[in-house]
Formats: structure tokens, sequence, C-alpha cells
């Protein structure tokens, strides 16, 4: 009988072998193939750890990166060859039209998004493609996001459009990740199944509020509302929202 304890990483295993071969070289035959098999799975264990870090990095930098950006809805198109320099005009047009002055230069970048389908089932266009506004400073972004309340305020000669133009459904969100969009939409069901007042996303994570003097509830991920559901209702199992 042997014993080996191997330490990698700070992980050690503990292992104990009983051979009935007492001939030296298969023992030793033994050994080494044993100290190949725990360092591959320490080394399998190490690669899966720093994996997971590196995904977590990769969302937060993901987060953080749009928490620079607003996603505006329902802007008519300038021209069907709306340049970059076109739409950041029209958001300066817009957030002034808000109450907010801002200038080109504290705008990165602003692009429309390509729409997957660009006509509706009966062979009519699809709403305006949307409008992806970085800017250079979140402070902001955030005076922006602030003023959104204004957009029913809006007028064609804010935006320099004919009067024909259609800017009544013109919305602006936060531009979120595949995973915060994912969790706003269950807080949204959320909000309609249980009565909340409010639903909204700050960073990275949604908040629900039953009313206008109640404590706000910050989830941040699908668990977190998985369990808020289950305090809502006991007696119920709660569906998965991933579901």
């Amino acid at each position: 009988m042997f014993t080996l304890v191997y330490k990698m990483c700070n992980s050690s295993v503990t292992v104990t072998m009983r051979l009935s071969s007492q001939n030296p070289v298969c023992q030793k035959l033994w050994k080494i193939s044993l100290i190949g098999w725990i360092y591959d799975q320490l080394k399998l264990t190490e690669l899966t750890k720093l994996s997971t870090r590196c995904s977590i990095t990769v969302k937060t930098i993901k987060t953080i990166t749009k928490n620079y950006n607003l996603k505006i809805m329902d802007v008519p198109q300038i021209s069907e060859r709306e340049s970059a320099q076109d739409t950041a005009e029209l958001c300066i047009k817009l957030f002034t039209g808000l109450g907010v002055d801002i200038s080109l230069s504290e705008i990165d970048i602003a692009h429309r998004v390509p729409q997957r389908v660009t006509l509706t089932g009966n062979g009519n266009r699809r709403r305006p493609n949307p409008i992806i506004c970085k800017f250079t400073q979140r402070m902001i972004r955030d005076k922006v996001l602030a003023s959104r309340g204004n957009v029913n305020r809006l007028t064609t000669e804010d935006l320099d459009l004919s009067s024909s133009a259609e800017i009544n459904r013109i919305a602006i969100y936060s531009h979120l990740t595949p995973r915060l969009q994912e969790l706003l939409h269950s807080a949204k069901a959320h909000q309609n199944t249980h009565n909340y007042k409010w639903c909204w996303a700050k960073g990275a994570a949604m908040f629900l509020r039953k009313t206008d003097t109640s404590m706000a509830i910050r989830m941040g991920s699908i668990d977190d509302l998985a369990k808020l559901s289950q305090r809502e209702c006991p007696e119920a199992r709660p569906e998965d929202p991933r579901s």
C-alpha cells in the first residue's frame, strides 16, 4: 500500500492505493501513472476556474462599455444612406428637444443598427432602424436618460424632419447586454403579474417598485427574480423565467 499527496495551485489530492503486485517495477509504473492522472485532473480544474474568471471579466467589461450607450427607437431616418455623422447630428437635435444641451464632441459615435427583417408580414417596411448612441462620458448619457420623459414633447421641427414624419413612437432605453435584456424582459413580466408600478434598468441590475413610496427591489440575476417570485407566492412553485 502507498499514499500520494499531490499539490498544485493551492489544491491538494490524497490518493491511497493497494497494489496486489509486490514487484518494485510494477509499483513504480503505477505511481507514475497515478501522478500523471492527478496532474491532468488538477490542470483541468485550474483551467476551468481560469475560464470562469475570464468569462466574468468579459461580461463585466461589456456591461461597463454599454453603460455609456443609449438605444433610441423609432427615430425616422434622414435618408436610406444616412451616415454616422448624419445620425449623430440627428441625435443632437433630439437631445436638444429634450432639454439637454450636448455638443458633437460629447458623442463618441452614433449609428443605426440594421434589422434582420426589413419588411412586415404584409409587405410593409418595418419601423426605422434603432440608433445606438455612445457618449464620451457616462454622466452625459445619464442626463439624456433622465430627460426621456420629455420625448412626447418633441416636434418634427425639433428634428428638422418633414411634417409628415412619424415621431410619436420615439423611445429611449439603456443599451443592455443580452443577459440583462433577458432579465429586463422577465422583470417586466413579473411587474405585470404582481402589479408593480415601476420597473427599470440601472447599471448591471433591474429594479422593481410596488408604489411611488415603497422601497425599490434590486435584481442582479434571474435567480434573484425567482426568489422574489417564491416570496410573493410561497404556496406555488415559481416558474423559471428562463424556461
